[in-house]
């Protein structure tokens, strides 16, 4: 199991989610076994000014050795790095785990700011998909 810690990275602080709530936020380098980052996911937080900028986490745990990654940043601030350095952090977290072979993300046709994220995290477009929430969507993936 990977361990249950935070994310730092160049302009964030990636906090893990769930029924610990703000006791998360507030003993950064603590762990739980009731957080599970698999099921709970994570707030992304500007480092300098604590504040929540979007989030982050995984359609569930891994099986049969993939995860599915998703990730929103606050519209006001999107356009700044900050969805690929979610994205990217979720990758690596998932592929730190000896159970994640594959990573995958989804995202609408057309979406050509999404897309770029996933591209420069190193995902590949695999072809369409139709999700059964969001109708056809662009399917993405990564292999270790």
């Amino acid at each position: 199991m990977v361990p249950v810690a935070m994310f730092v990275m160049v302009g964030l602080v990636v906090i893990m989610r769930g029924p610990l709530g703000q006791a998360i936020a507030d003993r950064i380098r603590g762990a739980s076994a009731e957080a599970n980052p698999w099921i709970y996911g994570f707030s992304a937080v500007l480092r300098k000014s604590g504040a929540e900028i979007g989030t982050g986490g995984f359609a569930g745990p891994p099986e049969d050795g993939m995860v599915e990654i998703a990730y929103a940043v606050d519209e006001a601030l999107r356009g700044k790095g900050y969805a690929t350095e979610i994205a990217q952090a979720l990758t690596e977290y998932a592929f730190a785990s000896d159970e994640v072979r594959l990573v995958r993300a989804h995202t609408l046709p057309g979406g050509a700011a999404s897309k770029r994220v996933l591209v420069k995290c190193g995902f590949r477009h695999v072809g369409d998909f139709h999700h059964p929430e969001d109708g056809m969507v662009w399917r993405f993936e990564k292999t270790r």
